[in-house]
Parts: C-alpha cells; sequence; structure tokens
C-alpha cells in the first residue's frame, strides 16, 4: 500500500487518498470498458461489458458527490500518471499473452 509514500495528517486524509484512487480507477474503467465490449466476441459478453459500463458511470458519479459532501474539488484524471494500479494498456496485454 502507497501509505507511506502519502503525507497523512488525519484519516480525513486518508480517506480522500482512498477515494481518489477509487475515482481513477473507475474513471479508467469508464475508458476501457466501451473498447473491450468493441473486442467481445460474443453478444451475451458485449451486453455484459456495455452494462457493467452504466454501473461504472453511475459509480464515478457517487464519488463525484462525495467528494461535493466533503468539500473537496477532485479533478478528473489528476492522478492518472502516478496511479499505482494502472489498467493493463493493449500493448501490454498483448505481451502476456504472448508469454503465457
Amino acid at each position: 500500500m502507497r501509505i507511506t509514500s502519502l503525507k497523512l495528517e488525519s484519516v480525513k486524509d486518508l480517506l480522500i487518498a482512498e477515494l481518489r484512487d477509487l475515482h481513477n480507477a473507475e474513471e479508467q474503467l469508464v475508458e476501457a470498458l466501451p473498447k473491450m465490449a468493441e473486442a467481445a466476441s460474443s453478444t451475451e459478453l458485449k451486453n455484459a461489458f456495455n452494462h457493467h459500463l452504466e454501473e461504472t458511470r453511475k459509480h464515478v458519479t457517487r464519488l463525484d458527490e462525495v467528494f461535493k459532501c466533503l468539500g473537496e474539488h477532485f479533478k478528473p484524471g489528476a492522478m492518472r500518471p502516478s496511479s499505482e494500479f494502472p489498467l493493463p494498456s493493449d500493448r501490454t496485454r498483448k505481451r502476456r499473452q504472448s508469454i503465457g
């Protein structure tokens, strides 16, 4: 866990840091799921990805509301470059497939 690399002065700081990570992950999914749906070979899988995309967009909206309630101003994508657990890129997935 990257808690040691953050300057956390309160439990609220920890909460905000974790919420930012969650928001970042949800944003990445909003970008990735349409590509996954497009690449899906079956209609059932494509529908599942699209349903998950709808749910993920709701999660982003809820997290935005939480930030507003906490009086925090979150800039979407602000943490993306330093995200500790980014979604694998297409190149990474292809490399993993060729290895395994």
